[in-house]
């Protein structure tokens, strides 16, 4: 199967992902072709836009879909292939590394996405987001990563006083708006530090980094936060060990996230 083996009990996001894959692969929706409009998957699928969205962006992340405002979801992909989706077995697990790196803030501004930004966060066109960027360093030696999250209906003076504090912004942001993250969806990419990014990280311009993305979401799969973390190379590894089971999805052992300075 395209995005994996979805369980019972794995999201409804994820089941519904699932669900257009498999109508992928069975020749319902053929490549270059669009999947019917949003409101009418809503309907099909009897769930929320919010729910339906978090859907294709699992879609979109491997490769099946690509989505254009103004233009719709297009099929890129059929045919079955092995592709396993991974996920930890708990939250703290995904965040633990960042307990003891400090939070430098380095601006906090309020956006309105354009249709470049809506596409990236999975949100709709104009929404407003509290952007946050900041570099994580440990007591000594230099920045482990530069990260910018985008957070909705957070007062731009919350987000300035994370400076100076330990532990996972993600928390923080928790704390802030009394929300409770119950699911963290990541994507991993490689690309080349720009000018300004090499600088804060004391590195070359043009340095390779790791590119990681990460939706968090609450109850009824509100969106909590949305963070883009860059991590220069040397300095960040990520590690997991899994089993596989018969007859039964991945099963990933804790991860290990460990800076190296």
């Amino acid at each position: 199967m395209s995005v994996g083996i979805a369980a019972r009990s794995a999201p409804l996001y994820a089941r519904i992902a699932q669900q257009i894959a498999e109508d992928i692969e069975a020749g319902r929706y053929t490549p270059g072709s669009l999947l019917p409009p949003e409101m009418a998957l809503c309907k099909q699928f009897g769930v929320s836009r919010i729910t339906l969205r978090a859907a294709l962006k699992e879609l979109q992340l491997n490769g099946m879909v690509s989505r254009r405002a103004g233009v719709g979801t297009r099929v890129e992909a059929g045919g079955s292939r092995e592709h396993f989706v991974l996920e930890s077995k708990s939250l703290e697990e995904l965040i633990q590394f960042t307990e003891e790196l400090t939070v430098k803030v380095i601006q906090v501004d309020v956006v309105n996405c354009d249709a470049v930004l809506a596409a990236e966060l999975g949100c709709d066109i104009g929404e407003k987001f509290t952007r946050i960027q900041n570099l994580r360093s440990p007591k000594q030696g230099p920045a482990v990563c530069l990260s910018t999250h985008y957070v909705p209906n957070l007062d731009p003076g919350q987000a300035k006083a994370f400076n100076g504090r330990f532990g996972s912004l993600a928390t923080m942001v928790e704390h802030a708006q009394g929300a409770s993250i119950e699911s963290i969806r990541q994507s991993m990419d490689a690309e080349r530090l720009n000018a300004r990014q090499a600088k804060l990280l004391d590195v070359v311009t043009g340095e390779a980094a790791l590119s990681r993305w990460r939706w968090y979401r609450g109850p009824q799969q509100r969106l909590i936060m949305v963070s883009h973390t860059l991590f220069p190379r040397k300095r960040y590894s990520y590690s997991f060990t899994v089993w596989r089971r018969p007859g039964r999805p991945f099963d990933p052992s804790p991860i290990a996230l460990a800076p190296t300075v």
